[in-house]
């Protein structure tokens, strides 16, 4: 947590109710969204016949601009950079980071803006065809075939996976222990919900029992919704704490997209969960996050410092 107690914002101490996003915050995605991200980017590469890879690091840079709460967002961008620096003879590892210099909060257009000049970068565009041909993408097709595996892909789309195997989303790790949630009841009652990126069957999946935690009808899961809603659209959050009948509630996330929702919103107040990361801990601090902690395991003890 930030040491300083002008980085706490005075709301906080009236607060009737509390929001999460998922990943990141309940769920450690690290071997699970993080690598899928990393499998089809050399997936999509391999079937257009080149080589290259993103890792972490990269990913964490795409994730600091703002633009990139969407994995598959992600993953689209860091393609575009590979294939770029192909066709212009460029090492491909030092221009996906050029390529993160460039991008900002508008996400994968920012991406395609820069990109722009290269040539035939537009029939790349228009082969990987997305978001706009979504569900056709083999972007957006492979990464969801890898993440959810095939069972659960069937139930999710209704049609059959090509791939086969376990699912990455059973490498999703849950962050909080039963006494952090019991901790957390006991301060806000029923008024605990979710705004996550995540669809609700993924969510329920991972998970499982401790989704008795929150209310699931005022969550709102945005996978499932049309992409407008995508974060950080504040209307989402919005009815969420509406439906809560809140006043004021504390949405806990871990991306700057989490933070640029919740500083939309006028009853809502934002934490931070920074993990290990020195860059994201300074931009929520810089941006006037309530608090900033490494872990929702530090959440019950912050709150009763408030």
């Amino acid at each position: 947590m930030t040491g300083r107690k002008s980085e706490y914002n005075s709301d906080a101490m009236h607060l009737d109710g509390i929001v999460f996003d998922c990943d990141g915050v309940l769920v450690d995605v690290t071997e699970s969204y993080s690598a899928t991200i990393i499998q089809t980017v050399r997936s999509v590469l391999d079937g257009m016949g080149l080589s290259g890879r993103i890792d972490h690091s990269m990913i964490d840079g795409f994730k600091l601009t703002g633009g990139f709460n969407d994995e598959i967002d992600l993953a689209y961008a860091a393609i575009l950079g590979i294939t770029a620096a192909h066709r212009m003879g460029q090492n491909a590892d030092e221009y996906v980071y050029e390529v993160i210099r460039n991008a900002d909060k508008t996400g994968i257009r920012s991406v395609e803006r820069y990109l722009s000049g290269v040539d035939g970068m537009q029939d790349v565009v228009d082969r990987l065809d997305y978001p706009d041909g979504r569900i056709d993408s083999v972007v957006y097709k492979t990464f969801n075939e890898l993440f959810y595996g095939p069972a659960l892909y069937e139930k999710t789309f209704g049609t059959k996976s090509s791939s086969s195997g376990l699912g990455l989303i059973d490498s999703d790790r849950i962050i909080p222990d039963r006494s952090t949630m019991d901790t957390l009841r006991e301060r806000f009652g029923p008024k605990m919900s979710m705004v996550t990126g995540r669809g609700y069957e993924p969510a329920r999946y991972t998970l499982g029992d401790m989704m008795r935690y929150f209310d699931v009808p005022c969550s709102r899961f945005l996978e499932d919704l049309p992409r407008k809603y995508a974060k950080p659209n504040p209307l989402p959050l919005a009815e969420t704490i509406d439906c809560m009948k809140c006043e004021a509630v504390l949405y806990v996330g871990d991306s700057v997209e989490d933070m640029l929702m919740a500083n939309s919103v006028n009853s809502a107040t934002f934490c931070g969960i920074a993990g290990a990361g020195t860059r994201r801990r300074d931009l929520f601090v810089q941006d006037g996050a309530t608090m900033v902690l490494d872990s929702v395991l530090d959440l019950p003890k912050a709150l009763n410092l408030l």
